[in-house]
């Protein structure tokens, strides 16, 4: 057993214990102030027996410490109360603070903590596809789930790790790899039957914008290279395409031609977005 004695207060003590047997002293008004969970236990009336933050024996030594809910370890404990006290770095947290924040805030019904996990941890750089995924179901956050499966979309089954399977849960892993598959078929066939170049109706010669066009598409620095070969994902390609020039094919029957391509990769899109709608009413608490 071991204490934390940097959230101790003076007076107005509460003293909690998780199921390691890790103490924790908190300052009792402020802690039942940040979190619903324990306002509620304090003050809903309880016609049978007090709750054992109701009673005012318990939580004042070490002895009667009031017991916290099984659900988060020692560790994840420590990060949502240095959070409610304002205890640690004022840099931004790793990943798994915040993470853990998170789940402990959403339990506990402390809303400033959910709040400010959820701001960080989406323009956090190092949060991980997988991950964002899994706490994006968890938590019900509908856009950490979309951009997530779009982001996993464009990684190779067998790039991935096996925490990576873990996160996603068998209907997500099973869901990617269909859409991995269908997504691949149809940049195939777009690869194998490229569109026919569109014409601006000045051109004086669509038999030489054609042929710039085909050998243009042929090479692999252009459109053929990001459908089969650099795995860009359908957004990506749409950014390339605008500043992309075939070799001398008239400006206007350029942006026609590359207009009509991109219509066709948005079959991509849809694809994609049936999916993560399918999905998120299979995986989202």
């Amino acid at each position: 057993m071991s204490r934390h004695d940097s959230l101790y207060f003076a007076d107005g003590t509460l003293t909690l214990q998780d199921l390691d047997g890790t103490l924790f002293n908190v300052y009792r008004h402020h802690f039942i102030a940040k979190s619903g969970f324990f306002s509620g236990m304090l003050t809903l009336p309880s016609p049978d027996q007090p709750t054992p933050i109701q009673n005012a024996s318990n939580g004042i030594s070490d002895s009667t410490a009031v017991p916290l809910p099984p659900n988060f370890t020692t560790v994840e404990y420590e990060k949502f109360l240095n959070f409610i006290f304002n205890v640690g770095s004022l840099d931004i947290p790793l990943v798994t603070d915040l993470c853990a924040i998170l789940k402990t805030s959403h339990f506990f019904a402390a809303e400033s903590g959910v709040q400010y996990a959820v701001h960080y941890l989406q323009a956090h750089a190092n949060f991980p596809a997988a991950l964002r995924f899994r706490m994006g179901c968890d938590y019900s956050i509908v856009s950490w789930v979309k951009a997530a499966f779009d982001d996993l979309v464009a990684v190779p089954v067998i790039d991935m790790t096996v925490e990576d399977e873990a996160l996603l849960g068998t209907q997500a892993f099973r869901a990617l790899v269909l859409t991995q598959a269908k997504v691949t078929d149809h940049r195939m066939s777009l690869a194998v039957c490229p569109p026919l170049p569109t014409h601006a109706t000045w051109c004086r010669n669509p038999a030489y914008c054609q042929t710039q066009w085909e050998s243009a598409w042929t090479s692999i620095a252009g459109p053929l290279g990001w459908l089969i070969k650099e795995e860009l994902s359908g957004a990506e390609i749409h950014n390339k395409l605008d500043l992309w020039v075939p070799m001398a094919m008239t400006g206007e029957c350029r942006l026609l031609t590359c207009s009509r391509l991109k219509e066709d990769l948005k079959r991509e899109e849809v694809i994609i977005d049936s999916a993560v709608t399918a999905l998120i009413r299979l995986v989202v608490v």
